[in-house]
């Protein structure tokens, strides 16, 4: 079962994502809207594998945290169509990644999600043709940039929806 240690937003920041899925369902486009009931929470995963220890709930959050409010200035698109809102890259955000995957150490880290190979997003919806992210795009660029605050930190399990917070407690 794939696990995950991922930033959600706050109240305010969940609201603002959900708009944009609401958008693009309305739209007849792709969207986690569509894709998932109501339990699937707004996140930004640090780190994804498939073999993660609930343990790892133990991981000081303020090492995960990235201390700082995450812009999402763009769209993107991954090769199997996964259409995505790209965070803007800062080094706190990125030592937030580090940390995390190091919190994760001896799990099966998948490649995408290894310091140097991870691209900072959050899912806006599944299967797109380019003709699909063209709409979406004229759709939700005029929106961004993005900028939103409140994080905190999860261990999250993709696959039954479980969610444990990092509470830095041994």
């Amino acid at each position: 079962m794939p696990k995950g240690v991922v930033l959600r937003p706050d109240v305010e920041g969940s609201r603002a994502l959900r708009t944009l899925w609401e958008l693009l369902r309305d739209a007849d486009l792709p969207s986690i809207a569509s894709h998932r009931k109501g339990d699937y929470e707004p996140h930004l995963s640090l780190t994804v594998a498939d073999d993660l220890d609930p343990g790892v709930t133990s991981t000081d959050p303020s090492r995960v945290l990235p201390g700082a409010p995450i812009a999402f200035e763009a769209l993107g698109s991954f090769p199997s169509g996964v259409l995505f809102l790209c965070a803007v890259p800062t080094k706190r955000l990125l030592k937030a990644q580090l940390h995390a995957f190091e919190a994760c150490a001896g799990a099966r880290v998948w490649r995408h999600y290894e310091p140097g190979h991870w691209t900072p997003h959050v899912t806006l919806g599944y299967g797109y043709t380019a003709a699909q992210v063209g709409r979406a795009a004229e759709l939700l660029l005029p929106l961004l940039p993005l900028t939103l605050t409140g994080w905190s930190a999860w261990l999250e399990d993709g696959s039954t929806g479980e969610d444990w917070p990092l509470t830095g407690i041994t």
